[in-house]
């Protein structure tokens, strides 16, 4: 027998009070540029291995980054609350930002510090690996927060379950 399922999906509203804010997201967390290189296999165990690079590309990625952006994209107006610095790694996000139309503005900027990495390596049956570097000096800090009053205008908060790694006592 088909389920029914508007019988069985629930309904959801939203205040007026809370869907009239300016802000429908503000994502807080992980930022990264991620570099995925594509291999022609997994490498043997117990040594050493060639193995042929099929293709590499550079793409912006982190949980709170992916929500803003894709939100961003559809239209929404959404904000990101991460750190960042000006190098390399960081100018893929920064771009990524600015195409998705994301505010800037709570990103807690860094000079001379090439951002975040995150290599994934992965093979043609779907097995992949993941290296990261993320750099601890652009964890946030209780000052690095916006204001109680920002949050207000926001009428949904996404903070990604990675935080733990954006997010720390300086």
């Amino acid at each position: 027998m088909p389920i029914n399922l508007t019988e069985t999906t629930p309904s959801f509203t939203i205040p007026y009070s809370v869907a009239s804010r300016p802000i429908d997201i503000i994502a807080l967390g992980s930022l990264v540029m991620e570099r995925i290189i594509q291999v022609e296999k997994w490498p043997e165990t117990g040594g050493q291995d060639v193995v042929p690079v099929k293709s590499i590309s550079d793409k912006s990625g982190g949980c709170a980054m992916n929500v803003a952006c894709f939100a961003g994209r559809q239209g929404g107006k959404t904000a990101i609350i991460s750190g960042i610095g000006d190098g390399i790694y960081s100018r893929v996000t920064w771009e990524e930002l600015e195409a998705s139309g994301v505010e800037k503005k709570y990103l807690a900027c860094h000079k001379d510090k090439d951002g975040s990495l995150i290599i994934i390596l992965s093979n043609p049956e779907g097995d992949w690996a993941v290296l990261d570097y993320i750099d601890p000096d652009l964890m946030l800090g209780i000052d690095d927060l916006p204001l109680i009053d920002d949050f207000k205008e926001t009428k949904f908060p996404h903070i990604d379950g990675f935080s733990f790694l954006s997010v720390g006592e300086k």
